[in-house]
């Protein structure tokens, strides 16, 4: 989800992004997270999907990675901007 906020734009910071309004990517972020939760956590849907619950180390990876790629391409998007 990370990156689907961080590729709003490539001419603007996420500061600038967020400012500018757009229901629909924020009915795609809602969506989007409510079927992966529901996808992890309901055991019938986990069965469908063969998937598992996340323990709080796995969330916490997730987090974290998700968080150094935002980092990273908004760093390269500043970087881009100034030169």
């Amino acid at each position: 989800m990370s990156l689907i906020f961080v590729n709003r734009s490539w001419s603007r910071n996420i500061f600038h992004a967020l400012r500018s309004p757009n229901r629909a990517f924020w009915w795609v972020v809602s969506g989007a997270f409510g079927f992966l939760g529901a996808v992890i956590y309901v055991p019938v849907l986990q069965q469908i999907f063969r998937f598992a619950p996340l323990h709080p180390a796995d969330l916490a990876i997730c987090i974290a990675a998700g968080t150094v790629s935002f980092l990273v391409i908004e760093l390269l998007k500043l970087k881009r901007s100034n030169t």
